[in-house]
């Protein structure tokens, strides 16, 4: 028995002394001194987990900061849409200065168009809700949205 605790790194005799050493540490004792020291825990551990999550919800956001990430996204999303099939997405943004097409920065830039072709685009019900969903996703003016039928 004795060999396997050697064979561990430490005599049990030095263990023992470290438990008491840890055990008579003015730090634990203080510790253990603090009431309810189950509430102060848990509240720093709520903090950690909410420190993380803010954290991922803004790495998120930063992921869809490009304009083609957008269209990418979009036209996944409409493309659930029931009947829809195959969707592309082209926005046109206009900042200060000049018009550009979906290679724009997205800084200041604000949405003139959105173009999109679907298979489903010849049912007049699809072609709505493709427009419904773009212009909520975008926050434009359904006028701004253009769904065309994909050719054959």
């Amino acid at each position: 028995m004795e060999d396997k605790e050697i064979a561990r790194g430490k005599p049990r005799q030095e263990r023992q002394s470290v438990k008491k050493r840890i055990s008579e540490s003015p730090l634990l004792a203080k510790l253990k001194s603090i009431k309810h020291i189950e509430v102060l825990v848990a509240i720093v551990i709520v903090a950690i987990i909410l420190l993380v999550y803010a954290g991922s919800l803004e790495q998120g956001r930063q992921q869809l900061t490009t304009p083609s990430d957008i269209e990418k996204r979009l036209a996944s999303v409409l493309s659930n849409i029931e009947g829809a099939g195959k969707v592309d997405v082209m926005i046109y943004y206009v900042d200060d200065t000049k018009s550009v097409l979906s290679g724009s920065s997205g800084d200041g830039d604000n949405v003139k168009g959105v173009v999109i072709v679907a298979d489903g685009a010849r049912d007049i019900g699809v072609r709505l809700e493709l427009m419904r969903a773009a212009s909520t996703v975008l926050d434009v003016d359904g006028s701004k949205v253009q769904v065309f039928k994909r050719k054959s």
